[in-house]
């Protein structure tokens, strides 16, 4: 698909009016070409999509052009259009193209990527040499330091991009990632064979060079990824993305100034409560938070918002009525005049629609949402929110069917606009539930379609709130929030590999929870694996933190009954996340509670903990479930 000829120059100045810098998709940012725009660096092809919505009424996307003819057009229409000089993609050609020569020198190779120094080396030896090419900030050095590092093995034809670490002394800091692996273990699992060097560095992505064709823009965006990493263990910032040259990508330091900002607003929560947060929605658009009322459920999505600078009405609250019976009080009714009421839910679709505000996230809360029956008035959300797909691959826009059924604008004389909407890619729906005798519990049917975070701990010793701050942390757009996986085809080969070790505990898990018909099926199994793998990809937790969390929000949840089956399934995974074996038929429940007293020895404290709620509560009431 070739650019439209009808855009022209007042489209294209209506785009440029429209796009804020900071909101820019991260995937839509240019590496190559920039247009500049009152001291602001942007996207040709960004540009050039959102004016052909003013052309054409659609935005393009990305797949449908190239970047070069995106700077020809615009320079066609006059306007100016800069190179980037920090590519790094054609040095990289020349340096696997140079090492097919007895050529070692290295003068000529570009001196510095962003702000930090390029080194360049063909190894030392015969056997042993390993090309490389190094990202340096003083002090660190190829002798002492860390550093990212493309590590050549010419006789596998293998590219290498690595967490470099120096094995001539023992660097100053380091990597801080869990449970990466090295390139010796990942040459003895592929070449059972020990790599000729460097063999200490971890793999962050491997490449090919004698089969595949090296794509550019993955080259680029593998690299700024590590590089990204790199600065956050430097503890300083990369440069600009306002320059056009990196842009911020999700990362443990995000998630301190997150935490640090709210508690800067007095309100405390630990730093994998705020991690487990953002995963889950990033899992998933629907979320919900349990717990004791005064536990700080609905301030934690809020300070959240404000932590990554969301405008004040993109957060809108609405509190669940128990006299809601169906979806008329949230999505709207077609009323005696024959038109169309829309609600509160419908309306702020409208506004997440809107074509200024489509690259802005926007929260929903719903206020303890369980004071009436959730699959009473939220039943269209929760089967709407399963049809969404990709509309042009993986990492495109996201559609869904209409969320307002045509019987609800059957008779409606403005139902125009109405019976088009869809779920937007950036309206997040996050309840907050209280359990007790007022409130309503949840089907399976609810439990499958969030993650159900628990917010119960409470410590009511007085914190001193750390200093006031007066603007957002950080800022971002919707891609920090927007899901990258809606199936199971759009978990790559190698993403599987990695979690694979998690995902063999949770077939033993299901396969327990089978014995009381309690097993869960594919969309359990997918959403786990999404959060896992984003896990994985940004290293916001340990893995078995994550699992820890997932075992608490996806599999626990559905666990209620008063049959001995459901005593035996607690105990049998007791045995399984801990390496205990307690009997599962006779329980002798005060050998468990004795044996199991420190929490702090627990492998998987926060599944073992509820599990040992729950068989407590089943002892004294010979019932039980996940809920206060």
């Amino acid at each position: 698909m070739a650019i439209p000829h009808n855009i022209s120059k007042d489209h294209i100045e209506k785009a440029l009016n429209e796009v804020d810098p900071s909101s820019i998709p991260r995937r839509r940012w240019s590496y190559q070409y920039f247009m500049e725009y009152k001291g602001q660096m942007l996207p040709p092809k960004y540009i050039i999509s959102i004016a052909n919505k003013y052309a054409n009424g659609v935005e393009l996307e990305s797949e449908g052009f190239n970047a070069i003819e995106a700077k020809n057009y615009l320079l066609k229409l006059g306007y100016p259009i800069s190179e980037n000089k920090e590519e790094f993609y054609g040095e990289l050609l020349k340096f696997l193209e140079q090492t097919k020569t007895n050529n070692l020198a290295t003068g000529d190779y570009l001196p510095e990527y962003q702000r930090l120094t390029v080194k360049v080396g063909f190894g030392k030896g015969n056997i042993a040499r390993v090309p490389w090419v190094a990202f340096l900030k003083e002090p660190h050095t190829v002798q002492k330091g860390i550093y990212p590092v493309y590590l050549y093995y010419k006789e596998k034809g293998l590219l290498v991009l690595a967490y470099g670490v120096s094995e001539a002394y023992d660097p100053p800091i380091s990597w801080d990632i869990e449970n990466a692996q090295t390139i010796k273990s990942f040459f003895e699992e592929k070449f059972s064979e020990k790599p000729p060097r460097y063999g200490a560095s971890m793999v962050y992505q491997t490449y090919d060079v004698k089969n595949d064709q090296l794509d550019k823009e993955q080259i680029e965006s593998d690299l700024n990824n590590i590089l990204n990493k790199y600065y956050e263990v430097l503890e300083e910032k990369p440069p600009s993305p306002g320059s056009g040259k990196v842009h911020l990508s999700i990362g443990k330091r995000d998630i301190k100034a997150i935490k640090e900002y709210i508690a800067g607003k007095g309100y405390q929560y630990h730093y994998e409560e705020v991690a487990n947060f953002l995963l889950s929605i990033k899992t998933k658009p629907f979320v919900i938070l349990a717990g004791i009322s005064g536990t700080g459920k609905t301030q934690l999505p809020r300070k959240f918002a404000e932590a990554v600078g969301m405008e004040r009405d993109h957060v809108i609250q609405v509190p669940v009525r128990p006299d809601w019976t169906d979806g008329s009080d949230l999505l709207g009714y077609t009323g005696l005049d024959d038109a169309f009421k829309p609600k509160d839910l419908t309306l702020a679709i409208q506004e997440a629609t809107r074509p200024d505000n489509r690259n802005k996230p926007f929260f929903f809360l719903l206020d303890e949402m369980n004071l009436a029956r959730v699959e009473h008035y939220f039943s269209d959300f929760l089967s709407v929110i399963e049809t969404r797909e990709w509309t042009n691959g993986k990492g495109s826009k996201i559609k869904t069917d209409p969320i307002l059924r045509k019987e609800i604008l059957h008779n409606a004389t403005n139902k125009d606009g109405f019976d088009t909407l869809t779920w937007p890619d950036n309206l997040y729906l996050i309840g907050t539930v209280n359990m007790d005798e007022t409130t309503h519990a949840f089907s399976r049917k609810v439990l499958d379609r969030a993650n159900s975070i628990e917010m119960n701990e409470v410590d009511l010793e007085w914190i001193r709130p750390e200093e006031k701050s007066q603007s957002s942390s950080i800022k971002i757009d919707n891609s920090f929030f927007k899901t990258e996986y809606l199936g199971a085809i759009d978990l790559s080969e190698k993403e599987r590999d990695i979690i694979r070790p998690q995902f063999e505990l949770l077939k033993k898990v299901n396969r327990i929870l089978e014995k009381a018909d309690l097993h869960f099926a594919y969309r359990v199994r997918d959403e786990v694996a999404f959060y896992l793998t984003l896990n994985k990809r940004f290293e916001l937790l340990d893995p078995k933190t994550a699992m820890d969390f997932q075992l608490v929000q996806k599999v626990l949840p559905r666990i209620h009954g008063s049959s001995e089956r459901i005593q035996s399934v607690l105990v049998d995974l007791l045995n399984l996340l801990e390496n205990k074996d307690f009997r599962t038929e006779d329980v002798d429940s005060a050998q468990v509670f004795s044996q199991m007293k420190d929490s702090n020895e627990f492998k998987y404290p926060r599944a073992s903990k509820k599990i040992l709620f729950m068989l407590k509560r089943f002892d004294d009431d010979r019932f039980t479930s996940f809920w206060l």
